[in-house]
């Protein structure tokens, strides 16, 4: 928290809003005031690093600043230039970064942050600068945003990771029958019906699932993907199992509960009663007989 109040007064407000607990409040270096932070971390300063065209802004002391950051939550007295050194001395630190604000001094520090709130009753040009407005002031709207927002996000990952598991596990399922069997197990009617149930009904299963709070206490996703490695892992590992279970029943079906194929390894069985399959399965001759045919 960055507040222009006094050290005391910004430390009760930070208490009662949650963001000091009791633990913080025996400890100092937990709140700061802003002119020692400015001391400790120096001046804004511009830096061209080879390979980019723009110049990037860090800090005259990084590695005072990365000191700080273990224990400081809230920096008192603090002006806008205090609020824009935090917010590219955490940018540099790969941190994302989310800043309030309402007037042309924050201005700066809405269009460095990642994400910028401006209040309803702020200025224009800081309204202008932020990726989102609260019309109301109320800042809990805020959290009720970044809840839905990280809820489709992660309702859009789940669909993806769905989609994956049964494509790769389809995939895997009918390279292994043309490569052994000389056909794949599906065909294409079925193949279709697959992706017609996946389409629909997991898709508006999944999209409309309802976010839970816990998922405000989950960290930052990935900037990269959306397809983080663990969803790699769940998605490989289910496929493979998927695949291990179906190929499984195409094999040895015939002896589990007379679960049966119209072709068994490339040949066609012909039975006037379909409960007649197990039953000529069961005699100790009846793959070699259909080997002959």
């Amino acid at each position: 928290m960055i507040s222009g109040d006094h050290y005391e007064t910004a430390k009760k407000v930070a208490y009662k809003a949650g963001i000091l607990s009791d633990a913080d409040l025996a400890n100092q270096n937990c709140v700061m005031d802003a002119e020692k932070f400015r001391e400790e971390v120096g001046r804004l300063e511009e830096k061209r690093i080879e390979g980019e065209a723009e110049a990037r802004h860090h800090l005259e002391r990084e590695e005072n600043f990365l000191t700080i950051l273990e224990d400081v939550k809230v920096l008192t007295r603090a002006n806008s230039d205090d609020k824009l050194l935090m917010v590219v001395g955490l940018k540099n630190s790969s941190k994302t970064v989310a800043v309030t604000g309402d007037g042309i001094n924050d201005i700066d520090a809405l269009e460095h942050a990642d994400v910028g709130l401006a209040m309803g009753s702020g200025c224009s040009a800081a309204k202008q600068a932020s990726a989102l407005i609260l019309t109301s002031d109320d800042f809990e709207s805020a959290i009720r945003a970044v809840m839905w927002g990280r809820n489709i996000y992660h309702n859009v990952g789940r669909f993806l990771q769905f989609q994956l598991t049964v494509n790769v596990s389809v995939i895997l399922l009918v390279i292994f029958g043309i490569l052994f069997f000389g056909e794949s197990p599906l065909s294409a009617v079925q193949l279709l019906w697959i992706n017609l149930i996946m389409d629909t009904f997991a898709a508006i299963a999944l999209s409309t699932e309802p976010p839970m709070e816990k998922i405000l206490k989950s960290p930052p996703t990935s900037r990269s993907s959306i397809l983080t490695a663990s969803i790699w892992r769940q998605v490989l590992g289910l496929s493979l199992w998927n695949f291990l279970m179906v190929v499984f029943l195409y094999i040895f079906g015939v002896y589990i509960g007379g679960l049966m194929s119209f072709e068994y390894y490339g040949h066609k069985v012909t039975t006037a009663d379909p409960d007649d399959c197990s039953s000529y399965l069961d005699k100790p001759d009846a793959v070699k007989e259909i080997e002959k045919m």
